[in-house]
């Protein structure tokens, strides 16, 4: 009987302007993602190899400590399924045997980029669940406001968000916070503010996974503790807080991994971020053109509006479901505008929070029109935004500095001051002389009587190069020898290696010269310049690197 009512149901359903309304926001989705899904491949950031990285080590439990353990396992999922499928495929030669991480590794160091357009694909599919859920969010709070088109309105604004293409094409964990948070979020609304204890348990564990995902994550389950106490008091709502708190807290330790099982390592990230807000160089105050920008410009006006709308209304379940979104965009809000390194990409899982409470602004206006014009306003100013964050991907020659690797230093070492933004393998001699220098600064700790402690905190970069190592034999020819500033400190690597090898000289634009004396002087005696390419990082530009070559 339940069948033979569903079928009609869904029928109905597929026949409303509002389904069309959402499968072509899901056609416009796919495209603009699939108009940059290939560029910079295979990377467009400086930390992108890292992420892949950590989905190979998290196999033998050393995810990079710096990415959290849920996000390693897919990449690393991700990574596997694309091996296995090029095996089967017959375009490797090796098989599907006890060594299959490692053997995928290595497959992934000489070329990363099928592992790295499956990773974009996967996000795209992701965003599109997302956009989904965020839909659900809306139609709950905002029911059938313009004819159901109201919560239309707030997917289409999370698709046309220019972040949302940065996070897919970057492959930050950004989009999978999303995912978690949307799914958290909804369950809480259908947990009727916690008072039906099945859903608010779901909605405890997404959240909890959500913190594990990216730490700031874990702030919508502070805000909607918050919300639960403002809907049944202490005295009621303290079970359900405690409820929320404890499961959340749980399954953020168990998705991050490391404060479970390396708490110090996890302590010492944590600070390292709080010193980097307290840097000089960043401005207070460059958040708030962030945030602005971030959310569509004029997004947060009418958000405060539809804030303070919630926070005046009473009485009814509508009004407690607004009330819910709006104490998390204050929190939202708050948060971002207390952080001074502030980045827009950061705001992706707020953003949904964002627009329902700007459409709920606009949607209670008593002219009907001028709340439609409004909102078009908003899809106009965001569709404008994406519309140049593609352009910008796709002007933005983030392989050049590869390229010119390939084509001029094949069998030339070189050296880059700043950050490596290559993505090509080192051949077998650059991994011995890499290992000599970094068993070099090992053994100096131990010789200056560093504790096991402080080492195990300090050198987990060296740990995890000599491990990517040991995976690939230590072996991988052709190759290049190149060495970086970071992995291979200047005065290290002079006295261990030495410089004689090194026939290019590459500097990263705005590189302090003076943190490297040695060099400058090499730069200034034996170099000159020969050109500037832009490599991966840098945000929508890439970073510029001069290139010296040895007289």
């Amino acid at each position: 009987m339940n069948g033979s009512k569903a079928m009609p149901a869904l029928l109905d359903t597929l026949k409303k302007p509002t389904t069309f309304g959402l499968l072509a926001l899901f056609a416009v989705a796919i495209l603009l993602r699939v108009s940059v899904i290939g560029v910079g491949a295979p990377h467009i950031t400086i930390d992108d190899d890292t992420a892949f990285e950590g989905g190979f080590l998290v196999w033998f439990g050393q995810a990079p400590p710096q990415r959290m353990y849920i996000e390693s396992w897919l990449y690393g999922l991700v990574c596997i399924v694309v091996y296995v499928g090029k095996v089967f495929g017959g375009l490797v030669g090796t098989g599907i045997g006890v060594n299959l991480v490692a053997d995928a590794y290595r497959d992934f160091y000489a070329d990363p980029s099928a592992y790295v357009l499956a990773y974009r694909w996967f996000t795209l599919f992701v965003d599109l669940v997302s956009t989904w859920l965020i839909y659900r969010i809306a139609r709950h709070v905002l029911g059938d406001r313009w004819g159901g088109w109201a919560a239309v309105i707030v997917a289409a604004m999370y698709v046309l968000s220019y972040n949302i293409l940065w996070s897919g094409i970057v492959a930050r964990p950004d989009s999978f916070l999303t995912l978690y948070c949307a799914l958290g979020l909804l369950f809480y609304l259908r947990s009727d503010a916690g008072r039906q204890t099945g859903w608010l348990i779901a909605s405890a564990v997404f959240l909890g996974i959500a913190g594990g995902q990216k730490l700031h994550g874990a702030f919508l389950a502070i805000f909607l503790s918050i919300d639960l106490l403002r809907v049944h008091g202490l005295r009621n709502g303290f079970g359900k807080f405690a409820l929320l708190a404890g499961i959340s807290g749980f399954f953020f330790c168990v998705a991050a991994g490391s404060p479970l099982f390396d708490p110090l390592m996890y302590l010492k990230l944590r600070m390292a971020n709080v010193k980097d807000d307290a840097s000089p160089w960043i401005l207070w105050g460059e958040q708030f053109v962030t945030l602005l920008r971030g959310t569509g410009w004029i997004i947060v006006p009418a958000t405060l509006v539809g804030i303070w709308m919630a926070f005046v209304a009473r009485g009814t379940k509508e009004a407690e479901r607004i009330g819910t979104l709006a104490v998390v965009a204050l929190g939202w809000l708050l948060l971002f505008g207390s952080i001074r390194q502030m980045r827009a990409y950061w705001m992706l899982p707020a953003l949904p929070v964002f627009y329902v409470m700007a459409v709920h602004a606009l949607s209670s206006m008593r002219a009907r029109t001028v709340g439609l014009a409004a909102s078009a306003a908003m899809l106009a100013v965001l569709a404008a935004q994406s519309v140049k964050q593609i352009s910008d991907l796709r002007a933005a020659p983030y392989q050049e500095l590869q390229q010119w690797a390939f084509e001029d230093a094949r069998d030339r070492a070189f050296y880059v001051l700043g950050y490596d933004a290559l993505t090509a393998p080192k051949n077998t001699q650059c991994m011995a002389r890499t290992r000599q220098v970094v068993q070099h600064l090992l053994d100096q700790d131990r010789a200056a009587g560093v504790s096991f402690t402080e080492r195990h905190v300090k050198n987990w970069e060296e740990r995890t190069t000599l491990m990517l190592f040991d995976m690939l034999g230590s072996k991988f020819d052709p190759g290049y020898e190149f060495y970086d500033f970071h992995s291979a400190p200047p005065e290290v690597f002079g006295s261990v290696v030495g410089w004689d090898a090194i026939q290019f000289l590459v500097v990263q634009d705005r590189f302090d010269l003076d943190l490297a004396p040695a060099v400058r002087d090499l730069l200034d005696s034996q170099f000159e310049f020969v050109a500037e390419k832009t490599g991966a990082g840098g945000g929508d530009a890439g970073l510029k690197y001069r290139i010296y070559r040895r007289r």
